[in-house]
């Protein structure tokens, strides 16, 4: 039993030997001894307190000398390190590998440490240094002694002529990197602790940045050791991880296979590191793949995703980008050790997390997250698009899935899309007023029209204006259901667009057009809009070609707050769509009268127009001489002139209702226009 926990330290009594005598004797290189041992005795009484009594003996304990030896961290002036690639013995013996080692070799009777150690720096290699840092003296067993090992640093060496080593085994100099040496201790190629403690006490390279002064104060035997503590912790930011690697690096080959250590190692991980989980929901994670890619920091990695990402300035609208493929990876920023691991959740599920995790306090990895989103959002990138993994059971993305779109592209009827993109942007700016007046903060619109009348162009170009994402549900999907439904509309971050579309595909009133297999339920739908549990923040689109086929309940007020129609081209849209094209070729806006002339209003849709347009990117005349075919060969013209003028009608009596709403809402507290119905774009809209 042990002390709970002292606020200070107390006198320690000290083990005490008895007798001894020697065992064992091979010369200067070991000695074994057997010693009686005196071990004091703490006992503890109810209260908590203790106090000494007696002693236990240990009759035969061994004791083993052996010569006091140096290891040094050798570097050179071009900032190579110095260390052999050996065969030694007891890593043959016990981990069956070759290793690496630094600089290392006992120390002669009555010889200083330093002076040791750049005499084996001589010997063994052939390099001199002037510029010598004495890191630490430590013992290699706390109980069976085994010498004193004496760790140096050695910046600035140079090569002076080849070495005169005396070792028996073969060895190899090898100059490496420092990144080469890290990633030799994380991979346990140094086969024993004191050369893994002498290395990683130093291998950050801010480590090589000493002054003058701050060597003199480092090797003074007159020096604080706080002193000494403080200097090396500013120089050297991961001194942390030295102690971790001491017995993780040292010891991984040795115990990989007891699980008491793999335990352990994790509750030491849990102690001293710092993680951050990044999930493949959010932005941030592709955000993430594109910067690490960007900023070379893979650029020692040999496992790769590829992924496309938009842009307005790549040719065809996209290029080629990599990331971090699955598994684990090491890379450094801003002079911190960052390791990170790329997961996958569940076999063949589609959701992955991105692990990052450094020693120590958080600080680097926010850093780094933050420059990562600093970095996605100034690159020109395209929409976010979120839809549902079934295998996942949840939002997934890949970074940049679609190309902005400019509103000014978007043609519709006057004023139309600016009258919507400033009731979104009141929304937007209007979160503390519905939270005041105790409104759940939602808004919902319904686009209904014809198909090609510019719906979905339309849901782009107010993503893009505002920089929003766009969640899209698939409703006929037979997997699914109310409850997964109801989980993927509250997992919807605040300020984000979600996009049902062809809605009245899937519900014809309140049945679902394919019963059998159709999984949501009309009911379900309405919970997961305005329901109890229904989450906040969000802005609903739906879309449908047929508004007629929807039930009431769906779209009453509080559901749908703007109900927006869209019409087949007009003679003004068709004109803007083709001087749009035709911009700077001289006649196109007398073309322009003539197409409009061919076309009558409200005969084909905007989508359709664009199509025709499309064949004929530099050739206006010939569009213009062909736009009979586009009425021609809709058989169903009349049918959609009449369609177009029942939206009309449909227009107009919705603005009736809509101002009626308005009348009664408009008694709310609060600002005129803050209502749940839109009276205050449809006042706006030419109809």
């Amino acid at each position: 039993m042990g002390d709970q926990g002292l606020s200070s330290r107390r006198e320690l009594q000290p083990w005490k030997c008895l007798s001894s005598k020697e065992i064992l004797h091979t010369g200067k290189w070991c000695t074994i001894e057997e010693h009686e041992i005196s071990l004091p005795t703490r006992v503890y009484t109810e209260g908590g307190k203790s106090e000494m009594s007696g002693s236990t003996i240990i009759p035969k304990w061994i004791w083993i000398k052996s010569p006091s030896f140096i290891n040094v961290a050798a570097v050179t002036k071009e900032g190579k390190w110095v260390v052999f690639h050996q065969t030694k013995y007891a890593c043959m013996k016990s981990l069956n590998s070759n290793t690496l080692a630094p600089v290392g070799g006992y120390i002669d009777e009555n010889e200083e440490p330093l002076v040791a150690a750049k005499r084996e720096l001589l010997e063994e290699t052939g390099y001199v240094s002037d510029n010598w840092v004495d890191l630490h003296a430590s013992v290699p067993d706390a109980n069976r002694g085994c010498g004193i090992g004496h760790l140096f640093l050695a910046l600035d060496c140079e090569f002076k002529g080849h070495g005169e080593s005396d070792d028996l085994e073969e060895q190899q100099l090898l100059l490496l990197s420092t990144d080469e040496i890290e990633d030799a201790i994380l991979n346990g190629e140094f086969g024993v602790q004191s050369w893994i403690a002498t290395l990683s006490m130093v291998y950050s390279p801010n480590a090589f940045s000493f002054t003058e002064w701050e060597v003199t104060l480092l090797t003074s035997k007159g020096a604080h050791p706080f002193l000494r503590y403080v200097l090396r912790s500013a120089k050297n930011n991961l001194l942390l991880s030295s102690i971790l690697i001491m017995f993780v690096g040292g010891l991984t080959r040795m115990l990989s296979r007891n699980l008491l250590f793999f335990m352990s190692r994790e509750y030491i991980e849990a102690l001293i590191m710092s993680t951050v989980e990044v999930r493949n929901e959010d932005p941030l994670y592709g955000f993430l793949l594109s910067y690490l890619y960007d900023n070379d920091y893979l650029r020692k990695t040999n496992s790769l995703i590829a992924f496309t990402t938009q842009s307005k300035r790549a040719r065809g609208g996209s290029y080629l980008s990599f990331g971090p493929g699955e598994g684990h990876h090491i890379f450094n920023f801003d002079g911190r050790r960052i390791w990170m691991s790329r997961v996958m959740l569940g076999e063949n599920f589609g959701r992955q997390k991105i692990l990052l995790q450094c020693y120590g306090k958080p600080e680097p990895l926010k850093q780094f997250i933050a420059a990562a989103r600093k970095h996605g959002f100034n690159r020109d990138s395209g929409i976010l698009v979120y839809t549902v993994s079934m295998r996942a059971m949840g939002w997934v993305t890949q970074p940049n899935s679609r190309p902005r779109r400019s509103l000014k592209s978007v043609i519709l009827e006057d004023g139309r899309a600016e009258s919507i993109v400033a009731d979104v942007e009141e929304f937007l700016k209007s979160q503390t007023w519905y939270q005041e007046r105790g409104l759940g903060y939602r808004r919902g619109y319904l686009f209904y029209g014809p198909p090609g009348s510019g719906k979905t162009s339309l849901l782009f170009g107010i993503a893009s204006h505002f920089d929003l994402s766009i969640y899209s549900l698939n409703l006929s999907d037979p997997e699914l259901t109310d409850s997964l439904l109801q989980t993927l509309m509250n997992q919807v971050p605040t300020g984000s667009m979600v996009v049902l579309e062809d809605v009245d595909s899937v519900f014809v009133g309140r049945q679902s057009t394919e019963p059998k297999s159709k999984s949501v339920t009309f009911s379900g739908l309405l919970n997961a809009i305005d329901g109890v549990a229904a989450g906040e923040g969000r802005i609903l689109f739906l879309t449908t070609n047929h508004k007629e086929k929807l039930d009431p309940a769906l779209i009453r007020p509080g559901r749908i707050d703007l109900e927006v129609p869209f019409c087949l081209s007009t003679t003004s849209q068709m004109k803007r769509l083709f001087l749009e094209f035709y911009q700077g070729i001289e006649g196109s806006a007398d073309l322009s009268d003539e197409l409009t002339s061919v076309i009558p209003s409200g005969q084909i849709s905007m989508a359709k127009l664009q199509g025709h347009l499309l064949k004929y990117k530099i050739d206006p005349k010939s569009a213009v001489a062909s736009a009979g075919e586009l009425v021609r060969g809709d058989t169903g013209g009349s049918v959609q002139s009449s369609s177009n003028e029942a939206e009309c009608c449909i227009t107009a009596l919705d603005e009736e209702i809509t101002r009626n709403r308005a009348e009664a809402l408009r008694q709310l507290p609060g600002p005129p226009r803050r209502t749940s119905c839109p009276y205050s774009l449809l006042s706006r809209i030419k109809t």
